[in-house]
């Protein structure tokens, strides 16, 4: 019996040795193809997965009516989510601070995208746009009622500037590249704080700073829906605003073109089927 168990083990051993020289062989012969192949899954796009498996991050902040949290719902939400539906991408939808999303996307997340940006110099350094998918209304200033007396009217651009009051905006927002062009000319230092903009509001009404510029329909929004900011901040029209900014989607450097030319692909087919709310001012809220 014993001498029967011992040849059992010596032929199983001796089967695997054969076994695994065959199998080295074989990878040798094979392992080029092999790594080729293993290298082609590894760098597979996400554009040339089936559009059911590509799963992007959308950034955005709650900023109304463009971006709400609760139903994520808004004007530019609304326009995300048909553009992405129309390029057959899934997505998940996260809210955080600007300042928190331009991190995330300046270290280069590749599956993740930021929505209803402007273009800036800076943005473009390190990261790149999609086509405009909302154009805004012209901006207004929002003015603490104890300093709408210092102002002229009709009020424009340049004298709200310089005026001496003190601009206030979000950390890390842009007004738009032809105001950020004035406001650096001028050596203005905005004071930015990291409040949403309806925070950002009641600290202009309470003299945190003096104004800030919004497009007209986020601030026509916030107003109606806030009716202790009565009367505590104007809301006043701008007699030279430049054009409405356009915003886009921001992606990383990281992210993948062909993907970004099927979104663009997209947003031209839902630009044409709405052409009130992409690459346009929508109606008021």
């Amino acid at each position: 019996m014993g001498s029967e168990s011992g040849q059992a083990v010596l032929r199983f051993y001796s089967g695997l040795w054969r076994f695994c020289r065959n199998a080295a062989i074989l990878w040798d012969v094979t392992r080029p193809w092999a790594l080729l192949l293993l290298w082609a899954w590894a760098a597979w796009p996400a554009h040339a997965q089936s559009p059911d498996s590509v799963l992007l991050t959308v950034y955005f902040s709650e900023r109304p009516p463009f971006s709400v949290v609760e139903g994520q719902r808004g004007l530019i939400l609304d326009v995300t989510k048909a553009v992405l539906a129309e390029a057959g991408v899934r997505a998940r939808f996260i809210e955080l601070p600007p300042r928190r999303i331009i991190d995330l996307l300046r270290v280069g997340q590749p599956d993740a995208l930021g929505i209803g940006w402007f273009r800036t110099p800076d943005r473009e350094s390190w990261g790149y746009y999609s086509q405009p998918i909302y154009q805004d209304s012209p901006l207004v200033a929002v003015v603490n009622a104890r300093a709408i007396d210092t102002l002229p009217s009709p009020l424009r651009l340049d004298a709200l500037l310089s005026s001496g009051l003190t601009l206030g905006r979000q950390s890390g927002a842009s007004f738009g590249a032809a105001v950020d062009r004035k406001i650096r000319a001028l050596g203005l230092v905005p004071l930015e704080t990291m409040v949403d903009v309806g925070q950002l509001l009641h600290q202009v009404q309470g003299g945190r700073m003096d104004y800030t510029l919004l497009p007209e329909e986020e601030a026509r929004y916030l107003l109606d829906h806030d009716a202790s900011l009565n009367p505590g901040v104007v809301l006043t029209p701008l007699a030279d605003p430049p054009p409405g900014n356009l915003r886009h989607f921001l992606y990383s450097a990281s992210f993948d073109r062909v993907l970004a030319t099927r979104i663009d692909t997209a947003i031209d087919k839902v630009r044409g089927a709405s052409t009130s709310s992409v690459a346009t001012r929508a109606p008021g809220p």
